[in-house]
């Protein structure tokens, strides 16, 4: 008989040595300096996320939760949060959330940015877009493909700017006394711009995305896991 396990991601997890997470068509290797980035076996590196990098604290198949809950590189936050995870869904999103917590008994103020280098044409979102930053790049020099990259959040942000391919986003959050509030960075890859849109717009509105990203990863293991 078949013991279930229903949390599957838990199960297969619980470890630091291991700084590697995967999805069908994007990897990423956090490092202690940099975030390297893998599409479909060519190496998209070039600082899109680095303020990932860090040490691993715990690894799981859908998340990594990291030692310094505050980014050490291109990332200037006002308050140190209280958690961050990197994550990576199914469907070729990338996240980092931070969560902040108000302990005292006046309203705290948190003023984050952050800063990469994203490849190829890149522009700024319109209102209507589903990410506020984009680039398309081709996938090699022998590959004309263009390869598209979609930068949202669940918050939206105070300004963005775009110089170049360096960009800089910035966010302004307001958390009463004993509450406390996250934001979410979300990058999605792919061949398929509408695809990659879907993805952002899929993920951005969910209250707890981590969390309901580990349950989409559990369902699946339940689903194609053979029983024996």
């Amino acid at each position: 008989m078949f013991d279930q396990i229903g949390n599957i991601c838990e199960y297969l997890g619980g470890r630091a040595d291991k700084n590697f997470l995967g999805s069908g068509n994007v990897a990423i290797v956090i490092e202690p300096e940099k975030t390297r980035v893998l599409f479909v076996q060519q190496w998209k590196e070039k600082g899109v996320m680095d303020w990932s990098s860090g040490s691993i604290r715990a690894w799981c198949p859908d998340r990594i939760e990291m030692n310094e809950v505050m980014p050490s590189h291109d990332a200037n936050i006002s308050h140190s949060p209280i958690s961050r995870k990197v994550f990576i869904t199914r469907d070729d999103v990338v996240g980092m959330e931070l969560v902040w917590k108000n302990n005292s008994s006046k309203e705290l103020s948190v003023d984050a940015s952050f800063t990469g280098i994203l490849p190829g044409i890149t522009q700024i979102g319109q209102i209507t877009d589903a990410g506020y930053l984009y680039s398309t790049v081709p996938y090699s020099d022998k590959v004309s493909l263009p390869i598209h990259y979609v930068f949202g959040s669940s918050l939206k942000p105070v300004r963005t700017d775009l110089n170049n391919n360096s960009y800089k986003i910035s966010y302004h959050i307001s958390i009463n006394p004993g509450q406390q509030k996250s934001l979410t960075l979300l990058i999605s890859t792919g061949t398929d711009l509408q695809k990659s849109n879907k993805a952002i717009n899929r993920w951005r509105e969910l209250t707890n995305i981590p969390e309901a990203n580990r349950q989409d990863w559990n369902a699946w293991f339940n689903r194609e896991i053979p029983r024996f």
